[in-house]
């Protein structure tokens, strides 16, 4: 509401009426004063006692004030001629409205901001119960006068009456409105305070009626007319008088609410750092206001973090007195039991209200994303959490201008594992954020039946929804699963990890043995490798066993190197073996271990899966970036077949690696004291000769290897690289005809393209196409056209559309790379730009689209190559962070709280908007919507 300014009514005299127009408003935390807000006008004449007596207090009633109204009445009323202007051969006032706009008249003082809404309740009769603020309303947007060239009338005769007694003067009729929907003229005041409502300009005058302009005038100077218009010049000294009092209490509530939302801020700005770091946000105990000010007590991190923050905030610390105060008084009247109506912001209830619509903001912005993307990739895994409750993790990736993106949709339990209920639980998932299965363009899972499955698998019920889709079992799972059974394939490679996992066992199992560990460290190691801890091998961390392997046996060795960790382990187990303060037990341990760490099959073993693991780890570790796409990491494997292809023959190179170190190993072992008890060779044991027996029948006798280290080669090292050759080879050969399309985009095969008379093979790009759902023949011609100009285009500088990647694989100092690794770091990275793998095509193909619609099938295409997942590690990531956010501690943690955390986790880079969080805190109740919108 505005108050309503006038300037010719007859005296009148307050009343009663006035105590309905003033709202008894009760903040449930801060009363600012605002005495000094109330803003002066022109509207009536108040003496400076009176004005005094107007204070801003809740509790005050309106009774005890009694104001003397003394209107001022001016002898005569002028019209501003500066307002005149030219308008054909009329002259019409220059603030004359047009179709949406409210005419400048006595009433100009109307807030700007107040806006009108054109509707069919403007030209609907009030009923006599209406109240007083309601009629008032009503007249606020009044008068409506549209002006545009083709009224049905004219408009100077209609909206302006003349002064035939003057030099013409031109006297807006502001009474007047007209409905362009219906074309009917309609009195405003009368609509609002007439009593008669079967008036003939209550129910609107048709402008095609003969004699409208008479009909006008003889309304204005009717005695009915002028009963509404006294009526209304009443109703608006009434409201001038208490719109005093409520402008004040309305700036009153307006800095009321302002700070409110300032504090809700800041509480909203805690709760997500809380869930960025992924630390518990409540207390056992002390979470009450009135215990707040008790230094002694834990109230959490939360809590403890506004009381921390407070101390450099001026409205977090004013608040939180208030919240104190008020809570210990209250609890004081109720001794501590029972809930009352008073608002803090800082209870369970409310907290737990803004994690969920954080949460839910979060996720509606992931959801608009993926349908401006529209294609998108299904990625899914499943794990038990410490609470052993089956969470499923639900990602997808997707593509937004030219940049990749693999998002977390949603985290929750699962009740049952089967396929199809998991394709209703997905299915459900994708509906609720407006995802259609049809626009899924690839899945990728583990190895799992009820996922993989071709029959009745997930992956084959998604497929009813979106043929087009293909199924990709995940690329990274397959390497680690490969390494796995690789280092299971015969009796040395199992004997040589479960040394190793005694060995990281065997120290964590004391702190006494740890010390001992910890002290040789410092002493025969520099820089950061007195960090250097051992590693305990797991089942399903496949990195442990590189990990383990490399801790012990360094990866960088070199004769003329002063510190080796070999010798560090060495030299730590022998001051374990030596020590007076072990037991036996421990001392024959540390003896057992030493010796089999000492024999030269461990030691050649041990070089074996180190040059394994060195030619897997780079891949290992670049297909868990989320930006690679489908084609490098089909590359990334088909490089480490080859390399494991060339490996298979290179031996001879590894064993002179091992004899080297045995040999330097001796003369170290030689100068150190207490080695009485322990055994090391230079060459292979001498094994007793088996021979099998001869049976009937047979000619020749069974004949075996007598060379030991051609045994070696070939019960060992050609056992562990041709296993991962074939469980490699076996796995990750599919999708070829996807492969082989794609290849075609690949700027390095441009020059094919370019070739005079190139023609694409028989059915080239048709399942890439399908999946695109663009026409064959129409991209081979896009692809053709642009490859031919691509070395032109290319020189374009597009390092703008690539902005804060990090690398995040490759170290500036290796200069080793490949020509695989290169196109990684130009994928991972904006400098160094190759500008001949695909992710650099697809951003010259983008700033095409951005100017001509020549390109946009190969635009698509492109999107499509990108969109597919080829692995499934983003599901990963998240069990990583649910580890931290719901551990032992935490295990009754809700479902939706933990997948809000985890929101807050891992999409660090999206910015809550604190304003969007607080509207629709606001709208979750009545109390709510007056504390916090007002």
């Amino acid at each position: 509401e505005v108050a309503l300014h006038f300037d010719t009514v007859p005296s009148i005299t307050n009343n009663d009426s006035t105590q309905n127009s003033i709202v008894n408003m009760q903040p449930s935390i801060s009363e600012p004063s605002c005495s000094n807000i109330i803003k002066h006008t022109n509207i009536i004449n108040i003496t400076k006692d009176e004005m005094l007596d107007m204070k801003c207090s809740n509790n005050e009633s309106t009774q005890d004030l009694n104001v003397n109204i003394q209107p001022s009445i001016p002898s005569s009323i002028e019209f501003d001629k500066r307002n005149i202007v030219d308008f054909g051969n009329d002259i019409v006032p220059n603030d004359s409205l047009h179709e949406d706009e409210v005419a400048q008249n006595s009433e100009s003082d109307l807030d700007d901001n107040f806006l009108i809404d054109i509707s069919s309740n403007n030209f609907k009769a009030l009923s006599h119960n209406s109240s007083l603020a309601e009629k008032l309303r009503f007249m606020s947007n009044h008068p409506i006068q549209p002006q545009y060239d083709q009224l049905p009338f004219n408009a100077y005769k209609i909206y302006f009456r003349t002064l035939s007694n003057t030099d013409n003067t031109q006297i807006p009729r502001n009474w007047l409105s007209f409905d362009g929907k219906n074309e009917k003229l309609f009195c405003a005041v009368c609509l609002a305070f007439s009593v008669n409502k079967e008036s003939i300009s209550v129910q609107g005058v048709q402008v095609s009626a003969k004699n409208i302009y008479k009909q006008i005038k003889v309304h204005e100077n009717s005695k009915t007319h002028d009963e509404a218009v006294y009526a209304y010049m009443q109703a608006k000294k009434v409201k001038d008088v208490s719109s005093l009092i409520d402008i004040n209490q309305r700036n009153c509530r307006v800095i009321q609410v302002q700070e409110h939302r300032l504090f809700l801020s800041r509480i909203i700005e805690g709760i997500i750092y809380i869930g960025r770091q992924g630390i518990a946000y409540r207390a056992h105990k002390g979470e009450q206001a009135y215990t707040l000010d008790d230094r002694s007590m834990n109230h959490g991190n939360f809590l403890e973090l506004l009381m921390c923050w407070s101390k450099f905030d001026p409205i977090l610390e004013k608040y939180l007195n208030i919240a104190i105060e008020k809570s210990k008084n209250r609890s004081t009247l109720s001794g501590g039991r029972g809930r009352g109506s008073l608002v803090t912001f800082l209870s369970k209830t409310t907290i737990n209200k803004i994690i969920n619509l954080i949460s839910q903001w979060i996720q509606e912005e992931i959801g608009k994303e993926v349908k401006k993307a529209k294609l998108y990739s299904l990625l899914i895994d499943s794990t038990q959490d410490v609470s052993v409750t089956d969470q499923l993790a639900v990602c997808v990736r997707y593509v937004i201008q030219t940049e990749v993106k693999e998002r977390l949709i949603q985290f929750l339990p699962v009740q049952s594992s089967k396929a199809i209920d998991l394709y209703n639980l997905i299915k459900n998932v994708l509906e609720d954020i407006g995802l259609s299965l049809s626009n899924i363009v690839s899945q990728a899972y583990d190895g799992a039946a009820n996922l993989s499955g071709i029959h009745n698998g997930l992956q084959a019920l998604i497929k009813k929804d979106a043929p087009q889709s293909i199924h990709t079992h995940c690329f990274s799972h397959l390497l680690n699963l490969t390494l796995t059974q690789a280092a299971d394939s015969c009796s040395e490679a199992i004997n040589l990890f479960e040394l190793l996992d005694r060995l990281a066992v065997f120290f964590s199992q004391s702190y006494k043995r740890m010390g001992m560990w910890k002290q040789n460290v410092i002493k025969n190691s520099v820089g950061s490798e007195k960090m250097l801890r051992l590693q305990k091998i797991g089942q399903t961390r496949w990195w442990s066993r590189d990990v383990a392997l490399n801790n012990v046996f360094d990866p960088l060795f070199t004769p003329t190197k002063e510190k080796h960790r070999f010798i560090t382990v060495i030299k730590a187990l022998l001051a374990v073996a030596n020590g007076k303060d072990f037991d036996l037990g421990a001392k024959s341990e540390a003896l057992n271990i030493i010796n089999n760490l000492l024999k030269f099959e461990t030691i050649l073993t041990a070089y074996v899966f180190q040059s394994l693991f060195v030619l897997s780890s780079t891949a290992s570790s670049c297909l868990q970036s989320k930006k690679l796409n489908y084609t490098q990491g089909y590359k990334l494997l088909h490089n480490l077949k080859s390399k494991l292809i060339e490996g298979v023959n290179n031996f001879e190179i590894i064993f002179i690696r091992t004899t080297e170190f045995i040999e330097y190993l001796q003369t170290i072992l030689e100068k150190m004291d207490g080695t009485d008890n322990i055994f090391w060779s230079s060459t292979f044991m001498k094994k007793r000769k088996l021979f099998k027996k001869k049976m009937s029948g047979e000619l020749t006798a069974d004949e075996r290897l007598v060379d030991e280290k051609k045994l070696f080669e070939v019960e060992v090292y050609k056992v562990v690289y041709n296993n991962a050759l074939a469980k490699l080879s076996n796995r990750y050969i599919i999708n070829e005809d996807l492969i082989q399309d794609a290849a075609f985009f690949d700027p390095r095969t441009f020059s094919k393209l370019k070739s005079p008379g190139f023609m694409f093979p028989e059915g080239s790009l048709s399942k890439i196409a399908s999946m695109a759902n663009v026409d064959v023949l129409d991209i081979q011609h896009q692809l053709i056209e642009f490859a031919q100009n691509y070395e032109a285009i290319a020189n374009i500088d597009a390092s703008i559309l690539y902005q804060d990647c990090n690398d995040e694989f490759f170290e500036e100092e290796n200069e080793n790379h490949s020509d695989m690794e290169d196109d990684l770091k130009c994928a991972l990275s904006e400098k160094n730009r190759c500008k001949s793998c695909i992710s650099c095509a697809f951003l010259y193909v983008y700033t095409l689209v951005t100017h001509t619609p020549n390109y946009n099938d190969l635009y698509t295409v492109y999107k499509v190559i990108l969109s597919l997942a080829f692995t499934q590690v983003s599901c990963e990531r998240s069990f990583s962070i649910l580890k931290t956010i719901k551990t032992r501690l935490r295990s009754t943690l809700s479902n939706d709280k933990l997948e809000a955390f985890m929101f807050m986790n891992l999409e660090r880079g999206m910015i809550v908007p604190h304003d969007i969080i607080i509207d629709r805190l606001g709208a979750t109740s009545t109390e709510m919507k007056r504390m916090l919108i007002g």
